[in-house]
């Protein structure tokens, strides 16, 4: 009776240690639901807060975002290279050349001719004073024909002077025509670069070209000055 009495006592605490191992693991496991939960949100947190950069990132990289700050589109020209590759442009350059040439040879000759004569002049008074041959009437006479030769290659020089002007304004022309003939091509080729600006080096001169007025801010300025 006893050993009946101990083994269902026995048979009880076995089942009710069985009950409570199961209800402590049930226990546990929503707390480990519960921490992998508070991963699973950490992680998608972050992952939100990361897509939202990128498309933060993105929102600055995008065409809307450029329009505030719109690149202009800038030519180059190399003038002498194009009037030296352009036969129609050479040669009006080629013959306004060859004219201011021949002027400035021409000026060249006459102060030549006149120091050539000086020099004679000189070395001949120096030859009769060292024979003895120089008095003062003669030293006179011979600075008087100096002096008229001076003025004389003065009145050459100067005579050239309508030639050159004629030779500046023919200068003009032709920078005109040819500035004339670059600009249709610019306008030409222009139809399909849209460029803005257009760099013109002339010589020892780079000046610059406006192809349309959307960066003109000369209004602008005016009115901040005058206000």
């Amino acid at each position: 009776m006893k050993n009946n009495t101990l083994t269902g006592t026995l048979a009880i605490a076995v089942v009710i240690l069985y009950i409570l191992h199961f209800s402590s693991n049930n226990n546990t496991i929503p707390e480990v639901t519960d921490e992998k939960q508070s991963i699973d949100l950490d992680s998608t947190l972050s992952t939100q807060d990361s897509s939202a950069n990128m498309l933060s990132l993105s929102d600055t990289l995008s065409l809307d975002s450029l329009k505030e700050a719109d690149y202009s589109r800038i030519g180059f020209i190399n003038m002498f290279k194009v009037v030296e590759k352009c036969p129609t442009l050479k040669k009006d350059i080629k013959k306004l050349e060859n004219q201011q040439a021949e002027i400035q040879r021409q000026e060249a000759q006459i102060y030549k001719n006149f120091e050539n004569d000086k020099n004679k002049m000189q070395k001949a008074l120096e030859n009769m004073n060292a024979i003895g041959r120089l008095d003062e009437a003669t030293y006179q006479q011979k600075m008087q024909e100096m002096a008229q030769k001076q003025k004389q290659a003065e009145q050459e020089v100067l005579a050239l002077k309508p030639k050159a002007d004629n030779l500046q304004r023919s200068q003009i022309n032709i920078t005109t025509k040819r500035n004339e003939v670059v600009q249709k091509a610019i306008d030409e080729i222009n139809e399909k670069l849209q460029l803005d600006y257009v760099l013109v080096q002339d010589g020892m001169n780079t000046s610059v070209f406006p192809l349309n007025a959307k960066n003109d801010i000369t209004d602008q300025i005016i009115l901040v000055i005058n206000k």
